[in-house]
């Protein structure tokens, strides 16, 4: 090896090691109980109940609002058809359409 790699290679020890030697830790310890947090985690009994319904309304509300477009979509349908689009349940709409259907194809 040639003599600046090993001057390299010996510099970077005695700066590595002069590095070391300045690092130094502070280690306190705590004789006395300090709480984490203060109060109830969590928020009690009355949080889960009340996150529960609010969860199940907004489901069914996601449900009710998938089941209104649904039902519009085919009450449009039944109307470009020429039919009357009435009601608001999806197996009859659909019936209706179907219907509509087979009488346009059979007048063709």
């Amino acid at each position: 090896m040639s003599e600046l790699f090993k001057n390299g290679i010996l510099q970077f020890l005695k700066i590595a090691g002069a590095a070391l030697q300045q690092t130094s830790y502070r280690v306190t310890v705590l004789e006395e109980e300090v709480p984490l947090a203060a109060g109830k985690l969590g928020g009690g009994p009355i949080l889960f109940p009340l996150v529960l319904i609010i969860m199940l309304l907004l489901l069914a509300g996601t449900f009710v609002t998938l089941y209104y477009f649904r039902c519009r979509e085919y009450r449009r349908r039944l109307t470009e058809l020429g039919g009357k689009g009435c009601g608001w349940s999806v197996k009859k709409l659909k019936e209706m359409i179907a219907e509509r259907e087979w009488e346009l194809a059979g007048q063709e």
